[in-house]
């Protein structure tokens, strides 16, 4: 498997990386860090031709701001993903690389030329890279592969009590597959919550043709009567959950207008990490 982290190391703060890192090598996954320089957010510098042209005079050249900030973040990258993955013993399967253009599509290229990867971000907005929920969510969204979401400043553990979020849908059980696969290096405890207020909820799992492949190694059944992000948070903080999956639709953008999905509402108000497919 392959992780492809966003990067979003500024100067001194090292944002995700010693999480990506250390998630990655107990995954047994080679790294690649990418660190997008987004054009959009470098429109409207004048160039020194302005400078005879009555525009205000020693304002740096367009190319010359977009120079500057890849020698930069090329310096930030060298810095900290080499030192975090010389700690672990890890460099020779990590590579970075930086790349000047639209964040969506360098991410989605990134994705889509890897069928078996997982792609490692913030679940916060952050600065220059994010300036909102929706602007990370709208590049999530449109993954083709399973998204692990990691809130800013969180130190790793190895997630050893994880709750997946579940109403028993054909498309979801496959990719509880692809995720049990993914994280049994790690020995999980794994526990389901089903939000639609099913009675009996073991034996649901039991019966269905789709689901009682994995009854037998789900520790605890627990259940709402609806998706409400601030019970599930409640539950979460009680029964001292280290890992949430979730299941989502693909929404087009009257839906997304209309209101958020429950990741979305789980990542604004969580600092707890989050994987994430989408159909």
């Amino acid at each position: 498997m392959k992780s492809i982290v966003i990067s979003d190391i500024d100067y001194n703060d090292k944002g995700i990386m010693p999480y990506a890192l250390r998630l990655a090598r107990d995954l047994d996954s080679e790294v690649k860090v990418i660190h997008v320089i987004d054009t959009r957010t470098l429109q409207g510098i004048y160039t020194p031709y302005s400078d005879s042209q009555s525009v205000t005079a020693g304002v740096e050249s367009y190319d010359e701001i977009i120079e500057k900030e890849k020698h930069t973040a090329h310096d930030n990258l060298r810095k900290h993903v080499g030192r975090e993955s010389s700690m672990l013993n890890y460099p020779l399967r990590v590579t970075y690389e930086v790349i000047v253009g639209n964040i969506d599509k360098v991410v989605t290229d990134e994705t889509e030329s890897s069928s078996n990867s997982l792609l490692m971000l913030s679940g916060r907005p952050k600065g220059k890279i994010w300036e909102t929920y929706e602007d990370v969510f709208h590049i999530v969204a449109r993954s083709k592969n399973p998204v692990w979401l990691i809130p800013p400043g969180q130190s790793y553990k190895i997630p050893k009590n994880v709750l997946f979020i579940s109403n028993l849908e054909d498309h979801e059980s496959e990719h509880l597959k692809s995720a049990v696969k993914m994280l049994k290096p790690m020995e999980i405890q794994l526990n389901a919550l089903e939000t639609s207020g099913k009675p009996n909820l073991k034996s649901a799992f039991e019966e269905q043709k789709n689901w009682h492949w994995i009854a037998k190694d789900i520790e605890q059944y627990y259940t709402l009567e609806d998706n409400n992000a601030t019970r599930i948070k409640q539950l979460t903080t009680q029964k001292n959950i280290e890992l949430i999956i979730l299941f989502e639709k693909k929404r087009n953008l009257i839906k997304r207008v209309i209101g958020k999905s429950i990741t979305e509402k789980l990542a604004e108000i969580l600092d707890i990490p989050m994987l994430v497919f989408y159909d």
